[in-house]
């Protein structure tokens, strides 16, 4: 029994403190608790101290307590900032008000659960807005930033808004000092950075307090502006402002237009995003202001910002404007034309991939220029075509590399829409066929590459296309080789397209099998893949190359894939050995030689559900003996947690049951017997589907082994059969009466196999 008295003595004074204990004692306490030494009464064993990597469960327990107690102070001096900020008024002091809530403000900075706190207080917002109203300025300052920090939680936003604290800001916002008209600032952009799509007392808050002029009157050139204050206003306006909103026509006559293009000549990067952006949603919103936005010399301005700013939100806020003024104007189109903007958008378009730009603001930038341009081409089949004659213009030589990667990522994003002419995609592969060529530039041969990858992968498009599939696959294989091998796949692919002979012919047969083949052992994963998924195609496609892959030596790397190749290449692998097992007797011998049964066992139990059901195709092709061995290990799946859908099992199993002789299924301890029995135990499971499929397999079992019907006719095998003529499944029911029908059929001969 452990001595704790050393350390009862510090934990009673830690808890018996009064409610000015504070944190400084706490630590206190908790050094003298590691400085005690408690030992059994052996005197031999001295308990693991702080550092050990396991703690007593006693001293565990004692510092668990003290970490709530000092959140519980920290808490309790936090709400004790609140309730001394609440009596202010009478008690404290201009400075001491100062103090308190640049308190608050640090701490709702510093810990989430402090803005909770904060925010769970009965009375913190009406304190905060009568400091807001009638504290000192930087009292005033504190308490903004409190709020604009408060609102970074939905929550918690949510209650600033209904608060009451949307007029003290906009008061606060015209203030002289610089400091409150950036803590106001902020604070309108975090309040309302929720929109308004689906906050309609929001909405109405925003409206009444006339907040969207009051904003755009801050931004009037006559008035001094900060940059950071700049900023959060037009960002707030972009919260506010939607393409639909009514605010709209309370700008334009505040000269909105004016004020927006104006800040697009700024230097400040985050007011020259939040103007294009308005500028895009006053367009949709006001279509009639086009003409006077394109006098202003806005067009211009955006295409310079596309071209030369290095912010990704600018540029995407660009290219967002210049997508909306081209969706609504012949005029601006030709504007955009007549000041070279289409290869500025190009450029924009292949920017984040030639940049390596992450995130959002990439897409967003690839999404809008791709728009801009198909708007001014008339259609994004028309962009397409477009480009694709751009790509083969000698005057364009030092452009052709944006303009083939532009082609290639509106080929990715291609849509079909159903009212439109379906798009005869031979046209563009035609143009990249003709421009592929081996030892090409590498850039242009990299773009080309990608263009026809989207191209091939494009569902919409590759309908249209002979062989797509393959020829996606030569793609891959392409991308992934290097030197002779890649020069060779490329001639392949050029025939392919351009010769009208198949794949197999493309690949020049057995010589392309070869080296399929050597790329199945030491490749990457992703080579190996595709070298598999080529296989795949041709052993489904042509004869000649099942006998090809065989004698090239494909059956052992094709089996050794099935256990240590990626979740695809083991589907193809597998697809493949049934392939080959289904041509010839001979090819089965050999990919069973090859150990092929025990690798596809492996499959059927970890593999996807794809691999699973091809597992159980080849399965059933290999298996010819119904050995005990094999039977145990599907009995082992059957019964077992992995895998989880049990229907591919349940076919493989009565596959080898249907060889077993009549003795081993019908005579009880037998490996075959207990199979049997098995896949009926399945019908009283509560897991339809594999009721539905032990059904079927015995339903196919009796019917075509009616030397064992007579044997099994018993209560243990037609009971659970009947139970299941009632099921609310068809299936189930359906499978079950044929299961029934089989093994009452009276028996003519017994063979005994």
């Amino acid at each position: 029994m452990v001595i704790w008295d050393r350390i009862n003595f510090d934990v009673l004074c830690f808890w018996g403190g009064q409610n000015s204990f504070l944190e400084n004692s706490i630590e206190d306490a908790e050094n003298r608790v590691q400085k005690a030494k408690p030992f059994c009464k052996c005197q031999s064993h001295p308990l693991p101290n702080k550092g050990a990597e396991k703690l007593h469960p006693h001293l565990r327990k004692i510092r668990n307590q003290m970490e709530l107690q000092k959140w519980m102070i920290r808490r309790g001096r936090h709400l004790e900032l609140l309730n001394s900020l609440s009596s202010y008024t009478s008690m404290s002091s201009p400075a001491e008000k100062e103090l308190i809530t640049a308190h608050l403000l640090g701490i709702a900075k510093a810990r989430k659960e402090a803005r909770a706190l904060i925010g769970s207080h009965s009375q913190a917002m009406s304190l905060f807005i009568s400091i807001l109203r009638n504290g000192s300025l930087l009292a005033k300052i504190n308490v903004a930033a409190t709020l604009g920090v408060l609102c970074k939680d939905e929550d918690l936003r949510v209650k600033v808004l209904l608060g009451g604290c949307i007029p003290p800001l906009l008061s606060l916002l015209k203030s002289n000092s610089t400091d409150a008209r950036k803590a106001a600032a902020e604070a309108l952009y975090e309040v309302s950075s929720g929109g308004l799509s689906d906050d309609h007392v929001g909405m109405k808050i925003f409206i009444t307090e006339g907040v969207v002029p009051t904003l755009w009157e801050q931004l009037n050139p006559k008035n001094k502006r900060d940059k950071v204050v700049e900023g959060f206003v037009t960002g707030a306006l972009r919260n506010l402002c939607g393409d639909k909103d009514g605010h709209w026509r309370a700008t334009l006559d505040s000269g909105g237009v004016d004020i927006i293009v104006g800040l697009l000549f700024s230097d400040n990067a985050a007011a020259q995003s939040n103007a294009a952006s308005l500028l895009a949603r006053l367009i949709l919103a006001f279509p009639d202001s086009i003409p006077k936005i394109i006098d202003s010399g806005a067009i211009k301005a955006l295409l310079r910002l596309l071209d030369e700013q290095k912010d990704v939100s600018v540029r995407a806020s660009s290219a967002e404007a210049l997508e909306a003024i081209s969706s609504k104007s012949t005029k601006a189109k030709n504007a955009i034309v007549d000041a070279q903007g289409m290869p500025v958008l190009i450029g924009a378009v292949v920017s984040p991939s030639k940049e390596g730009m992450q995130g959002e603001g990439g897409q967003e930038l690839q999404q809008h220029a791709t728009k801009s341009l198909a708007n001014i081409c008339g259609g994004m089949s028309a962009l397409i075509l477009y480009l694709g004659e751009l790509s083969q213009s000698p005057r364009l030589a030092a452009q052709v590399t944006d303009t083939i990667g532009a082609l290639a990522y509106s080929l990715m994003i291609f849509n079909q829409n159903v009212d439109e002419e379906p798009f005869d995609a031979t046209k563009i592969e035609s143009i990249l066929v003709m421009l592929l060529k081996p030892r090409d530039d590498k850039l242009v041969h990299e773009r080309l590459l990608e263009a026809m990858a989207s191209l091939y992968g494009n569902a919409h498009l590759s309908v249209t296309i002979n062989q797509s599939e393959a020829k996606r696959v030569l793609i891959g294989l392409i991308t992934m080789a290097t030197g002779d091998a890649q020069e060779y796949l490329i001639l392949s692919l050029i025939h392919l397209c351009t010769e009208g002979v198949s794949v197999w012919e493309a690949i020049e047969k057995r010589e392309g099998i070869q080296l399929l083949i050597s790329s199945l052992g030491l490749s990457s994963e992703q080579h190996q893949e595709y070298a598999v998924e080529m296989l795949a195609i041709l052993t489904k496609q042509v004869d000649d190359s099942k006998w090809a892959i065989t004698a090239a030596g494909g059956i052992p790397p094709l089996v050794h894939l099935l256990e240590l190749g990626s979740q695809k290449a083991r589907e193809d692998a597998a697809h493949i050995l049934w392939n080959l097992c289904c041509h010839s007797d001979d090819i089965r011998a050999c990919v069973e030689s090859a150990g092929a049964i025990s690798a596809l066992l492996w499959l059927l139990k970890n593999g996807g559900p794809k691999g699973q059901e091809a597992s159980a195709r080849a399965l059933t092709k290999l298996i010819r003996t119904a050995n005990s061995a094999t039977i145990n290990q599907l009995l082992a799946l059957l019964l077992g947690d992995s895998p989880r859908s049990k229907a591919d099992v349940i076919k493989v199993l009565g596959h080898v049951l249907s060889m077993a002789s009549h003795a081993d299924l019908v005579n009880k301890g037998t490996a075959a017997n207990k199979g049997l029995r098995s896949l009926v135990q399945v019908l009283n499971s509560s897991n339809e589907n594999a009721q539905e499929y032990a059904a079927s397999v015995l339903a196919d079992l009796f019917s075509t082994r009616h030397d064992i019907c007579d044997s099994l006719a018993t209560d243990e095998v037609v009971n659970p059969c009947m139970k299941l003529l009632a099921s609310k499944t068809q299936g189930i029911a359906t499978q079950s009466a044929r299961a029934l029908g089989a093994l009452s059929r009276p028996t003519k001969t017994k063979t005994d196999k």
